[in-house]
């Protein structure tokens, strides 16, 4: 947030702001793809192993977020 803030403060063009944001989605993007990853190979294998009858449309919602 603080480069943001030195942006707005230097008076930057919006297409850098935008820029700045596109690159905060993308990093965004990439923490959520590791946690899924994680999320599947832990909990999620862990549960089914265990037949828990409701991982499935946890699992399912949680995707949903994800693609959002």
């Amino acid at each position: 947030m603080n480069s943001f803030e030195k942006i707005f403060e230097n008076e930057k063009y919006c297409d850098e702001v935008l820029n700045q944001i596109s690159s905060v989605k993308s990093a965004l993007d990439g923490v959520s793809r590791g946690l899924l990853k994680s999320h599947i190979r832990t909990c999620v294998t862990e549960r089914i192993r265990g037949n828990d009858s409701k991982i499935l449309e946890e699992f399912i919602r949680t995707i949903g977020y994800v693609l959002r």
